[in-house]
C-alpha cells in the first residue's frame, strides 16, 4: 500500500511540475511576445495570390516578414506569369518610401515587374499601399522556383523653398541616407539678386548654393526642412573694352562668360572675374580700371598672367569697368 502511495505521489508531483513549467513557459512566451517584439513603423502586413496565366502555378504558400517576401511558384512556359499582392502599412508618424526592391535569391531567369506603386514614391504616415509583384521567366521549368525580395525602406524628408516672393520653387524629396542635389531654379525679385539658400529665415543657418549637394545624417533632420532665399541689392555693372582688346566677364567664378562690351546685373558684394587678352594683330592689353561707381579690385597680381585674369568685388552701387 505504501509503495502505491509513493508511486501516486511521484506521478502527481511530475504532473504538477509539468503543468507549472508549461504555464511558466507560456507566461514567458507571452511576456516575450508583448515586451520584446519589434514593432516597425513600416512593414509588410500580408501577401496574397492574385492571378496566374499560361500554366503558372503556386508552388507553396507565400511567406513574409517586416521587409521580406518569399514566393514559390512554377513557370512552365516562356509566356507564364504569376502575380501577388503585397500590402505595406506605414503606421508611424514619418513618411517612408520603398526606395528599392532587392533580390535576395538567385534569379533563375525570373523577372519581376511592379505595378500599383512606383518605387521611391512617398508612402505618407498613417497610410498603406498595395503593390502587385508579377513574375515571368526566360527559363521555363516544371520545378518550383523560390524568389525572395527585400524591400529597402527609407524615411523621406521634404525639402521646401521659401523665396519671400510670389515665385514658387517646387519642393524636393530627400531619401534618408541619400544626398540631394538642390534645385537649379533661381528665384527672382525686383531690385535684388538671389545669392544662396539658408536653413534659417534670418540667414544665420547653413548656406547652400543652387545645385549644391544637400547632406543629411541618417535620422538627424526633421521630416520637413525649409530653405530660405537670401537676397542682396542688385546693381548694374558695365564692362567696356578698349579698341582691339578682347575682354569678358564672369559672375559665377568662370563657369560662364559674357564678352565685353556688356551690361550685367550683379548683387552687392558679388565677386566677378575679369579676363582680357592681347589682340592677335598686336594691340597690347594694359590694365583694368574702374571708370565710375562702387567696388574694388581684389587681386594684387594677375590670377592668370596669360589671360590677365583678375577679380572685382561689386560695391553699394552701379559700376563701370574698362579693359585698356
Amino acid at each position: 500500500m505504501r509503495k502505491i502511495m509513493l508511486l501516486l505521489t511521484s506521478v502527481l508531483l511530475t504532473l504538477v511540475t509539468s503543468i507549472a513549467f508549461s504555464a511558466l513557459s507560456t507566461s514567458l512566451a507571452i511576456t516575450s511576445e508583448v515586451k520584446f517584439r519589434f514593432i516597425a513603423d513600416i512593414r509588410i502586413n500580408s501577401v496574397s495570390f492574385v492571378s496566374a496565366s499560361n500554366g503558372a502555378q503556386i508552388g507553396y504558400e507565400s511567406d513574409f516578414s517586416k521587409n521580406t517576401v518569399s514566393n514559390g511558384f512554377i513557370l512552365p512556359n516562356s509566356g507564364s506569369s504569376i502575380s501577388y499582392k503585397v500590402h505595406v502599412d506605414n503606421s508611424g508618424d514619418v513618411d517612408y518610401s520603398i526606395y528599392n526592391i532587392l533580390r535576395q535569391s538567385s534569379d533563375n531567369g525570373v523577372n519581376v515587374s511592379v505595378s500599383g506603386y512606383n518605387v521611391q514614391d512617398v508612402i505618407p504616415a498613417k497610410t498603406s499601399v498595395d503593390l502587385i509583384l508579377t513574375y515571368t521567366t526566360t527559363n521555363p521549368s516544371e520545378s518550383v522556383i523560390n524568389v525572395v525580395e527585400t524591400f529597402d525602406y527609407r524615411k523621406v524628408y521634404h525639402v521646401t523653398y521659401e523665396t519671400g516672393t510670389s515665385v514658387i520653387i517646387p519642393a524636393q524629396v530627400k531619401y534618408e541616407g541619400v544626398n540631394l542635389t538642390l534645385t537649379s531654379q533661381e528665384p527672382t525679385r525686383s531690385g535684388y539678386t538671389f545669392t544662396k539658400w539658408n536653413t534659417e529665415s534670418d540667414g544665420t543657418g547653413i548656406h547652400y548654393d543652387n545645385v549644391a549637394t544637400y547632406y543629411a545624417a541618417v535620422g538627424t533632420l526633421p521630416v520637413n526642412t525649409t530653405l530660405y532665399a537670401e537676397w542682396t541689392p542688385a546693381h548694374t555693372m558695365i564692362v567696356n573694352a578698349g579698341t582691339d582688346i578682347n575682354a569678358k566677364v564672369s559672375k559665377d567664378n568662370g563657369s560662364t562668360w559674357v564678352n565685353a562690351p556688356t551690361e550685367i546685373t550683379v548683387g552687392e558684394g558679388t565677386t566677378v572675374i575679369l579676363q582680357a587678352i592681347d589682340d592677335t594683330e598686336g594691340t597690347v592689353f594694359s590694365n583694368w580700371t574702374k571708370t565710375t561707381g562702387e567696388g574694388s579690385f581684389t587681386d594684387t597680381a594677375w590670377r592668370n598672367s596669360n589671360t590677365k585674369t583678375t577679380a572685382f568685388v561689386v560695391g553699394t552701387g552701379d559700376v563701370t569697368i574698362t579693359a585698356n
